[in-house]
């Protein structure tokens, strides 16, 4: 199923791109960039009424995490196997696990969960802001609305609820981003460093999802859950002799950080437990 055919019938325009490569890579490095790596990010961003309904203007809202529009993906909160075959999924089947599985052998299906949130407040522009980045890097300046000239019709950035509301949240966004996928990053090392940016060959890193993994971690006092389906890294640390550290490809921190904070716990002769939950 083409996704883009899901809004064929909507009053709208639809765009189909691919990723365009940065500037400074090779031939090569920029045919993998546009064949192979995507923009990968789920975001919307919407103009909403006010709650008070006392206005004209609208204010910001966003909504991040997956709803993956592939066949087969649609699932319920109760992730049923087999009950859905003759209902919801009879027309949606997705088993790419077990060979031989099929509908007509009475499954098992493939179950789904993906997580999504709504975003109010000043977060609500941060995700904005990186829309703003992401849409200018790849299709310049003059095809987004400048921010300023929203003030016509949004209000600006202001919390919805009080201070003490027992539901108020603190969100904070991270990405794992560079240069060559965002508008307006510093061009030195030295800027990138004052941005708590990282700068590497060439380019300008943001790593703030690992920063913020690795301060998680750090400051855990009893346990660590974690359920992500690209658990990998560290590789760094494998004591290998056939392999160098420059040809190691996954040298993220988290798996060492997790080991060294089990380490210090036991060395204090504390219990200390670490939960990693990864697809089957």
């Amino acid at each position: 199923m083409n996704k883009l055919n899901i809004f064929s019938k909507a009053q709208m325009c639809i765009l189909s791109y691919a990723r365009n490569p940065n500037d400074s890579g090779s031939f090569v490095q920029d045919l993998q960039i546009t064949t192979m790596f995507t923009h990968h990010q789920k975001i919307v961003v919407v103009g909403s009424d006010m709650p008070s309904g006392d206005s004209q203007k609208r204010r910001i809202v966003s909504f991040v995490g997956g709803v993956d529009l592939y066949e087969g993906i649609y699932d319920t909160p109760f992730h049923s196997l087999f009950r859905t075959l003759d209902t919801a999924h009879h027309d949606d089947f997705h088993q790419p696990n077990f060979a031989g599985a099929s509908i007509t052998k009475g499954g098992p299906r493939e179950p789904w969960h993906d997580i999504h949130s709504r975003l109010e407040d000043p977060i609500a522009w941060d995700v904005l802001f990186n829309f703003e980045q992401r849409w200018r890097k790849q299709g310049g300046k003059d095809l987004l609305v400048n921010l300023r000239e929203l003030d016509d019709i949004i209000i600006s950035s202001s919390p919805v609820m009080l201070p003490d509301d027992h539901e108020t949240w603190h969100v904070q966004l991270f990405r794992s981003i560079d240069g060559g996928a965002a508008f307006g990053f510093p061009d030195t090392p030295e800027d990138a460093a004052r941005s708590g940016l990282v700068g590497g060959k060439d380019n300008i890193v943001n790593r703030s999802i690992q920063d913020a993994y690795m301060n998680a971690i750090r400051r855990a006092k009893n346990f660590i859950y974690i359920e992500n389906q690209y658990f990998l890294g560290s590789c760094f640390g494998w004591q290998a002799d056939d392999i160098k550290v420059e040809d190691s490809g996954a040298l993220h921190l988290i798996p060492k950080e997790l080991s060294l904070r089990i380490v210090s716990k036991l060395e204090a002769g504390e219990r200390f437990t670490v939960y990693v939950v990864v697809p089957m």
